[in-house]
């Protein structure tokens, strides 16, 4: 089925999973530190769709605990 595919079509295929990682990249930051917070989940689904929000869930993830 996949056999004849070249590598334009694979590349068109795991184009959304590389954007969605990108666009959960803060997320993802966050659970691999684990900081479960809350509020980084939502403003990362909820503005991530905005540079501003997507940087300022990057900014809470890579933060240091006081």
């Amino acid at each position: 089925m996949f056999s004849n595919l070249g590598p334009w079509e694979i590349l068109f295929l795991l184009s959304p999973i590389w954007a969605i990682g990108g666009y959960f990249l803060p997320t993802i930051i966050a659970l691999v530190k684990k900081k479960h917070s809350f509020t980084l989940v939502l403003i990362n689904l909820l503005l991530g769709w905005t540079i501003i929000g997507w940087f300022y869930a990057l900014f809470l993830a890579l933060k240091k605990n006081n």
